[in-house]
């Protein structure tokens, strides 16, 4: 499995024991120039320029892959921002891929100062095998992508944790660093989070995700649980919400009801509605249709900005006509859990029936 480390503790510690060889020295002079090397232009391009000072040293000629991802804000999806790796196979996690991971994973729980590593990311995937759930999607494409082992380093502005650095290998284990490691790495871990850090808090929206981190982390879908939390929401704004299907949705899936309770908020402010009516319509690969209406004014006399930018930096997609909002959600399908089915009967609350 994986074993998280004190990085920060690691460093100082083991500073006294280390030996810097001359290839360390200059790796250590070249890090301060990813502080250069960030374009707002071209974000994408930030782990090229990572990978290729690591490689440049003997110690990380093992090195094959590194990822950049962030948090979307108010949900517990990832968004690689850039990734760079070695060989002619496509890159199956390039920059634009999302993938949510469980509210309970313990990627969410790391601290600034730790570092992750993994010896073997195929031993990670047969660990949900074994438990009878399939595997997280990004670690599997890694397996599957031949990376035989793995680094991770939070990325954390405020203390609060914004995105991730991801090393990987195809030939090492990364299990015995070396202390000189340890000193690397965090500057590693700390010239990457200043220099990305235009792009990792470029979302105002945490602050509104730790007020409401019980109801609204992205967590399987479930109707009565996003009627309850929504319901409880517009009540306190004095509007009233309504959560109908258009059409039975089978299987299982990850999804942020944050997003949709952040954009249906600036929805009825825009539109100064007393009603709202929210249309589950249906499921599409990683994208959720929703559709907002509410009894407020039309398209032509509705202040856009805001709500389009919330949108945009939610990752959530829109279209609208008149006072009818169309919605497309990232979604993670099946992930982790046995697919099932809910019930359409609005009268009951729907029971999961499991899919042989």
């Amino acid at each position: 499995m994986h074993s998280d480390q004190i990085l920060h503790f690691l460093s100082l510690t083991k500073a006294p024991q280390a030996v810097f060889a001359e290839e360390d020295a200059v790796l250590l002079s070249k890090l301060p120039g990813l502080l250069l090397a960030y374009s707002p232009q071209h974000p994408e391009l930030m782990a090229k320029k990572i990978f290729e000072i690591l490689s440049s040293s003997p110690a990380y000629a093992d090195l094959h892959r590194v990822c950049i991802a962030k948090r979307i804000g108010l949900s517990n999806c990832l968004l690689v921002l850039s990734s760079e790796q070695s060989g002619s196979a496509p890159n199956r996690l390039a920059p634009g891929y999302s993938c949510f991971v469980k509210p309970e994973s313990t990627l969410l729980q790391m601290k600034s100062t730790d570092i992750r590593t993994f010896p073997n990311a195929s031993e990670v995937v047969q660990s949900f095998y074994e438990k009878g759930e399939p595997a997280q999607r990004s670690i599997k494409r890694i397996a599957e992508s031949g990376f035989f082992a793995g680094i991770c380093l939070p990325l954390m502005i405020a203390n609060r944790s914004m995105g991730y650095l991801f090393l990987n290998s195809r030939t090492t284990h990364f299990a015995e660093l070396r202390p000189v490691d340890y000193c690397i790495l965090a500057f590693l871990q700390a010239m990457t989070t200043l220099a990305m850090s235009h792009e990792l808090a470029s979302n105002e929206y945490f602050d509104l995700a730790e007020k409401y981190e019980a109801d609204y982390l992205g967590d399987f879908f479930n109707i009565v649980s996003l009627e309850e939390s929504l319901g409880r929401h517009f009540q306190s704004l004095g509007v009233s919400c309504e959560v109908k299907f258009e059409q039975q949705i089978v299987g299982d899936f990850l999804f942020s009801a944050g997003q949709l309770a952040q954009v249906a908020s600036r929805y009825v402010r825009a539109t100064r509605a007393s009603k709202l009516h929210i249309r589950i319509l249906g499921l599409t690969g990683h994208s959720l249709h929703c559709q907002l209406e509410g009894d407020g004014t039309e398209e032509k006399t509705m202040p856009l900005d805001q709500l389009l930018k919330d949108c945009r930096l939610l990752r959530v997609e829109t279209s609208l006509r008149k006072n009818t909002l169309d919605l497309r959600m990232l979604c993670d399908p099946a992930v982790n859990q046995r697919p099932y089915r809910y019930s359409l009967d609005s009268t009951k609350i729907p029971e999961k029936q499991r899919v042989n």
